[in-house]
């Protein structure tokens, strides 16, 4: 049997793998990637969103987002608005294309399966899952922040 470390490493790289070929599978059968249909059901779910609002919902960044959004807009799925009282702000809308796309979506994914297993973890077990995940990560990536931190402003 392989080293403790090396089947976490074998376990992590076959969600990331399951997770892409789902990515993949929603591509080929609905046009839009996995983040993109994050970005549309958001859409749909709370109405019109600034850039930064929808960056948290989805848990990206505000750059990765905006490319999201920018290939969105390109195939009419959403577009972008500005606000009447403020013309600083910018909104993002499902365009009607985009609510017609939204209504033929599943509602989980590879993702949302994960959260759901989670969520079933006993608080403390989740909690320290977590904490060793980022403490992996801080090792690995001196330079990651966790959800909490403000990774872009606008």
């Amino acid at each position: 049997m392989p080293a403790l470390p090396d089947r976490i490493v074998e376990a992590l790289i076959r969600l990331y793998m399951a997770s892409r070929r789902h990515t993949h599978q929603l591509k080929d059968r609905y046009g839009v990637t996995a983040p993109q249909i994050s970005a549309i059901q958001s859409l749909q779910q709370e109405g019109a969103l600034p850039l930064s609002s929808l960056s948290q919902r989805i848990y990206l960044g505000q750059s990765t987002t905006s490319g999201i959004v920018d290939r969105l807009e390109r195939d009419g799925l959403v577009a972008r608005e500005r606000s009447q009282v403020d013309r600083r702000v910018v909104r993002i809308t499902l365009s009607g294309k985009g609510r017609d796309l939204a209504d033929r979506l599943p509602r989980t994914s590879t993702l949302g399966e994960v959260r759901r297993v989670l969520t079933d973890l006993p608080e403390p077990e989740a909690s320290r899952f977590l904490a060793t995940l980022e403490g992996i990560l801080h090792r690995v990536d001196p330079t990651f922040s966790d959800s909490t931190d403000n990774e872009e402003t606008s």
